[in-house]
């Protein structure tokens, strides 16, 4: 069979699955330098991709407008009308794995559920790819499972592009850490007067780097940073309420000496960034897909789940793994 000249990725899950796809993404451009390569996310996630150059178009699925039928099938239109030649499925998940059929895709390449469903996935996709998940990080997961069928260099890269993004208007310091407290869900969240007292220990433990916490643009983020808020900056920590986007969000993290955060999106960006991390995990949920990989990343957690946030959660302990950290980017 002759290179294809048209590839679609499709990840439409959450912002970390599409950070650890794309390594698989940069393998591909390498292997099919002269294809046009084209990757379908969330809406919310589209202006990410902006900083990887090796994709040359984003589609866009918004959850909302393509759920119902009408939606749906303009997206079936329009993918059938792109003539595909390799229609990728990495994430496996139930909307993307229908999307990958809906496309009429000449060669469709999908990877085996985590629930193991066979009766349907051969019928979905021209070849169905059956790798252990859990075991390994997701981006690793990800590349090896098509490295085979598709002839892939295995090189880890994840080719964000942060240097030119606009910062004007954040007067953004020097040297600063960075923390982003909240997660999709709240059991996975920093509790306010955990990230109360991480900031306090950090501003007098580091006088010499400033702190900056950023949230996410949904309410529940920004109600609960509002909380500890006027704490936070009664302290000299700057407070980013929801005012970044993604691209902004990647060079901030980018340019931080340290990142602390729980298992999030943000997280997954400094792993990407080769930004040193320190990453808060409830560990009775965690896997090692997840966690942290490499002489800049470190993980602390707890076992215990509370649906408020990772109560419990030991802040000397994150202190001490930022002390050992910010040598490794100061340097």
């Amino acid at each position: 069979m002759s290179d294809p000249q048209r590839i679609l990725v499709i990840e439409t899950l959450y912002l970390g699955d599409l950070i650890h796809t794309l390594p698989l993404v940069q393998a591909l451009r390498v292997r099919y330098p002269t294809a046009r390569l084209e990757l379908m996310v969330r809406a919310a996630h589209a202006p990410l991709m902006a900083l990887v150059p090796a994709v040359d178009e984003v589609l866009v699925m918004d959850p909302a407008r393509h759920r119902a039928t009408g939606g749906l099938l303009a997206l079936c239109r329009l993918l059938r009308q792109r003539r595909y030649d390799l229609v990728l499925n990495p994430g496996a998940s139930d909307r993307a794995t229908i999307l990958t059929w809906l496309s009429g895709g000449q060669r469709r390449i999908g990877r085996l559920n985590r629930k193991q469903s066979r009766r349907l996935w051969p019928w979905l996709h021209d070849a169905v790819i059956d790798r252990p998940w859990a075991a390994e990080p997701m981006y690793w997961q990800k590349l090896l499972a098509f490295q085979a069928p598709l002839q892939l260099e295995t090189t880890v890269r994840f080719g964000l592009a942060c240097e030119a993004v606009d910062l004007g208007g954040l007067d953004l310091p020097a040297r600063y850490l960075h923390i982003s407290p909240f997660a999709s869900e709240d059991l996975r969240s920093l509790p306010p007067a955990t990230l109360l007292e991480l900031a306090a220990r950090l501003r007098q433990q580091f006088p010499e780097w400033e702190l900056l916490v950023s949230c996410g643009p949904s309410v529940r983020e920004r109600e609960r940073l509002a909380v500890v808020r006027p704490a936070l900056e009664s302290i000299g920590v700057r407070c980013l309420p929801g005012t970044l986007d993604l691209p902004r969000l990647a060079a901030v993290i980018a340019k931080a000496a340290l990142h602390i955060g729980p298992d999030s999106g943000p997280l997954h960006l400094a792993m990407a960034l080769s930004t040193p991390a320190v990453g808060c995990f409830l560990f009775k949920d965690a896997s090692a897909e997840w966690l942290p990989v490499g002489v800049n990343s470190r993980t602390v957690g707890v076992s215990t789940r509370f649906e408020g946030g990772l109560y419990g959660l030991p802040v000397g302990e994150l202190v001490a793994l930022a002390r050992e950290l910010l040598p490794v980017r100061a340097a």
